[in-house]
């Protein structure tokens, strides 16, 4: 169980897998993530976290799809009196590493798959959707270089200008 809410989680909103995603919270933490069904987001500091000079945790919104299975966990969970989102048996969890990479062995994909390609997937479906790049990388939590950089080749009109200047 503890997989499948991830693997949706981190598809959908392109959450890294050990700082944000493994770490939230249903209820808002001075030091975790934390998820705020009420509103649709997810805080990926918590209230008191200093910031990383690196990597960027701005707020994520849920899109529609996940917000329900999230509200339908948020039940599940506070029937049990669970805090993490992601958990096994009530118990949260550090990393999905192994169980990811057993789930990858079981479907006889490539062992070079890890967690972090769920977040390449999301920067690439956003890409071919053509969202607005500035957006995309907001939500994401990259600059629009970085996002261009690795993910620009993905986007529909990818090289349209210079193919309208061959005639």
């Amino acid at each position: 169980m503890h997989l499948r809410r991830f693997i949706l989680i981190s598809i959908y909103t392109g959450l890294r897998a050990g700082v944000t995603c493994c770490r939230a919270l249903w209820n808002e933490s001075p030091l975790h993530p934390w998820a705020d069904i009420d509103s649709g987001v997810l805080y990926r500091r918590g209230r008191n976290e200093i910031g990383h000079r690196t990597k960027r945790r701005p707020v994520v919104a849920f899109p529609d799809r996940l917000l329900s299975h999230m509200r339908r966990w948020k039940r599940l969970d506070e029937g049990k009196g669970y805090q993490p989102v992601i958990h096994f048996g009530g118990k949260p969890i550090d990393r999905v590493k192994t169980s990811f990479a057993s789930c990858v062995a079981d479907s006889g994909l490539s062992d070079e798959i890890s967690p972090h390609w769920m977040r390449h997937t999301c920067a690439t479906w956003l890409m071919e959707a053509g969202v607005d790049v500035w957006a995309a990388a907001g939500f994401l939590g990259i600059s629009p270089a970085t996002l261009i950089k690795n993910y620009g080749h993905q986007r529909p009109d990818y090289q349209d200008d210079v193919r309208k200047r061959f005639g």
